[in-house]
């Protein structure tokens, strides 16, 4: 009968049977006794599988009988027997093609649209065939895919980001107007996740585009409710470490780093450049100065809005009961990792103490507003375009020889939304591989001996070839990033180094980048240590290198020809 509550209905696949009239056999055979003769069924045939089945008849005699192979049934039911259980709203409808709205469905979906054209295709050939074919084979793929983080040349959109019109909005209205502010609930769309399910303050839902035919609806306005953050990065107006959401770089100072909250506000020196950082893992995207900027007024639930319940409310009657209106305090955080993801309430009634609601903390809404406030304003054109990636300039190409000379946990981090971290990837760090595939979103595919990683360009060092060997395939003892004594020893001018290490056609400039800031190029060596990592503004804010963690005695700026 099944527990209670479950959705189960009774499946029949046992059958007693008699022999339909004028139906031809699967086997001919005459059925002893004739037409109407009663048997029971006692098993499944040979393949295809639950198409055929065997039938013992009253005479003792048993035969193979198609109950759907090739579209024919030989037989009807005549006491139908039990045969388990099915769930009915876990079946396909016939004939209906459902978006899948799980990850793991929608990763596998995705997986297979892509397949043969994506440069991150794991399968190949008949491994495709027996994944699609083969249950348990496509079950183990998608809870591995479930896992594993998207590459770069996808843009990663989530969940709780704060968001407002962006530059292709056509959809009049629906936000409330410009300024007013939405929340992604949800990030749908094949092959690319192209589209987001939106939640406006008002309580109004829809699906917009970031991405789908190249369009995008949406700006982001507020990341750190969906647990973006900058370690080690401190604000210099707020305090606030690390910085939740946005980073915002100022191009013109040594180690100004401001939030999105204080960048709002005007804090910082309005004639000065800065730099838009989305996420950690993210190169710096230069912004106009804020002096020549027109500024939106923000729009929706802040400090002082009333609200009432929203499409999310699982709190009973703590507001009073439905339609009742509260104050908004204060905004403040859900969880640790979501800032601004909460909204602390006052709701009418004998106890005057605020209550703490969800405010895009993983999409959920739990308040719309009755009465929206203004909430300061923002830069524009400073923001970043919900799903859209910038084209990064490409450091290597295919053929370089490259290794990884940077800490484990900087790698860690500069691999979010880049292919992904795994702890397998440690043992290859200080090994030397080729790279055979590179992106334009700064993915670079590596290839060694026995493996093939996808990497972030920036966690990679550009090795020398060893003047000894001339040909060869790439090993850890063939090519070596230069020893101290290496370097000790090398001629005084990086081109120098470079004749000896490059063959001719191989000759050419090398400008690595900074590893601090990933926006300006590394021309300060550390004394006594010797790595080249660092630029000039990044350089006097550090005491130990960050590749060695040796002490830096001295700072000596280099310069290449």
């Amino acid at each position: 009968m099944g527990n209670p509550g479950r959705d189960e209905t009774c499946a029949c696949s046992k059958y007693q049977v008699s022999l339909l009239p004028r139906v031809k056999l699967y086997d001919i055979q005459r059925i002893p006794g004739g037409e109407g003769q009663q048997g029971t069924v006692k098993e499944d045939g040979k393949p295809p599988y639950r198409s055929l089945v065997i039938v013992q008849w009253a005479s003792g005699k048993a035969a193979v009988y198609r109950v759907g192979a090739d579209g024919y049934v030989d037989l009807k039911c005549v006491a139908p027997a039990s045969g388990g259980y099915y769930y009915k709203s876990h079946l396909p409808a016939l004939g209906k093609t459902v978006l899948c709205e799980s990850k793991e469905a929608e990763s596998f979906l995705e997986l297979m649209q892509d397949m043969g054209s994506s440069m991150f295709n794991p399968l190949r050939g008949e491994d495709f065939a027996s994944t699609v074919f083969n249950p348990r084979r496509r079950l183990e793929l998608m809870s591995k895919l479930s896992k594993k983080k998207r590459p770069s040349g996808f843009s990663e959109i989530r969940e709780g980001t704060r968001v407002v019109r962006g530059p292709d909005w056509k959809w009049k209205n629906q936000d409330g107007g410009e300024g007013h502010m939405g929340t992604v609930k949800k990030v749908t769309g094949l092959p690319q996740k192209s589209s987001v399910k939106v939640i406006w303050e008002s309580g109004d839902k829809n699906i917009y585009r970031a991405g789908f035919k190249d369009c995008y609806d949406l700006l982001v306005y507020e990341s750190a409710p969906s647990g973006i953050k900058h370690l080690n990065v401190t604000c210099n107006e707020c305090k606030q470490e690390p910085i939740y959401g946005a980073r915002w770089k100022c191009a013109d100072c040594d180690n100004i780093d401001l939030c999105t909250v204080c960048y709002n506000m005007d804090k910082h020196d309005l004639t000065h450049a800065f730099l838009r950082m989305d996420k950690q893992s993210s190169r710096a995207v230069p912004v106009p100065k804020r002096c020549d900027s027109v500024k939106v007024t923000s729009k929706g639930i802040f400090e002082g809005a009333q609200v009432k319940r929203g499409k999310h409310w699982k709190w009973d009657d703590v507001d009073g009961g439905q339609d009742k209106e509260g104050l908004v305090v204060k905004i403040t955080k859900w969880t640790p990792e979501t800032r601004r993801s909460g909204a602390m309430v006052t709701w009418p009634g004998p106890s005057n103490k605020p209550v703490r609601h969800r405010l895009g903390h993983k999409g959920k809404m739990d308040l719309k507003f009755s009465k929206p406030v203004v909430g300061g304003h923002y830069y524009k054109t400073h923001l970043a375009i919900l799903g859209k990636r910038e084209k990064v300039p490409q450091k290597f190409k295919v053929g370089d020889k490259v290794n990884i000379i940077i800490d484990v946990e900087a790698v860690k981090r500069m691999q979010e939304d880049h292919g992904g971290w795994n702890d397998g990837m440690i043992k290859y760090m200080k090994k030397v591989g080729m790279i055979i595939q590179v992106d334009d979103f700064g993915v670079v595919i590596v290839k060694y001996d026995d493996k093939k990683l996808v990497y972030n360009q920036d966690v990679l060092n550009l090795v020398w070839l060893n003047p000894e060997v001339k040909q060869g395939p790439t090993s850890s003892q063939e090519q070596t990033t230069p020893s101290s004594s290496q370097r000790d020893s090398a001629p005084s001018s990086l081109v120098d180094k470079m004749d000896v290490h490059y063959s001719s056609n191989e000759l050419r400039t090398v400008q690595p980048q900074c590893k601090i800031c990933l926006s300006c190029d590394s021309c300060v060596a550390f004394v006594p240590c010797g790595h080249l990592v660092s630029c000039p503004k990044c350089a006097e804010g550090v005491d130990k290198c960050p590749i060695c963690r040796a002490d830096i005695i001295q700072l000596l700026r280099t310069y290449i020809q």
